[in-house]
């Protein structure tokens, strides 16, 4: 499949922010934006970048895009996932709940999707799992996952044999890591195939090949490229 522009189209979800009031009265409650690395990231493969407006019509959309790539964001409500909130300051609410239906329509269209941090757990809680609200105060580890832009963390994940990911990356790839929160379970249909040395799930696939969700930014680092590969010269062009 092709988009009509003739290139393959890859969608890219868009942050949300909040304009400050009395500004939201002049110019609306959201912004939307996405940072430059991820529009090079598919500009890179040769592929079309297209912006996913929230107020786009599902079959318009799908009709202009073949692929999905759910971009990184914020804390997903725990309330989204049946959790208490145990101190998160900054969550959302709107931008997940959105993009949960978003990606459910796309798993009925049989989409592909790409999911790349918060959207690694937005999968999940779509699918049913919950989330580690925060890792160092749940988990006991050396690994510092959360950097911040400025003081960028990498660290190596440790990928499952007989994963698509293994076939991609092989058995460990450094990986670019900006993220305190985590997948707790992966749900039903999907598979772990990347973890970190403290056990976090750094990666997880359907069984039907269609979604991949990584943890990491591959936008970041080197396995952006291989991995957008794999839905453009891989599934995409074997349908």
């Amino acid at each position: 499949m092709m988009s009509k522009a003739g290139k393959t189209g890859v969608g890219l979800t868009l942050n949300w922010y909040k304009n400050p009031s009395p500004r939201d009265a002049i110019q609306g409650r959201w912004r939307y934006g996405i940072n430059q690395v991820y529009v090079d990231m598919v500009k890179g493969t040769g592929c079309f970048p297209v912006g996913i407006i929230p107020t786009q019509d599902f079959e318009e959309l799908f009709n202009r895009i073949d692929f999905i790539v759910i971009t990184g964001g914020g804390d997903i409500d725990p309330e989204m996932y049946g959790s208490e909130n145990r101190g998160l300051l900054s969550i959302v609410r709107e931008r997940p709940s959105w993009e949960i239906e978003l990606y459910k329509q796309a798993r009925k269209r049989r989409l592909p999707v790409f999911a790349i941090c918060f959207g690694c757990q937005l999968v999940a809680v779509a699918e049913g799992s919950n989330l580690i609200q925060d890792i160092r105060s749940e988990v006991s580890t050396e690994i510092e996952h959360h950097g911040i832009a400025s003081r960028p963390r990498t660290h190596t994940v440790e990928i499952m044999d007989g994963s698509v990911l293994h076939e991609l990356l092989g058995s460990t790839a450094e990986v670019s890591s900006f993220h305190h929160q985590a997948v707790r379970e992966v749900p039903d249909g999907f598979t772990v195939s990347a973890r970190s040395s403290d056990g976090i799930v750094e990666a997880m696939e359907s069984n039907d090949g269609l979604v991949l969700a990584v943890q990491w930014h591959p936008e970041r680092d080197s396995t952006g490229p291989i991995l957008m590969d794999y839905f453009i010269n891989g599934y995409l062009r074997r349908k």
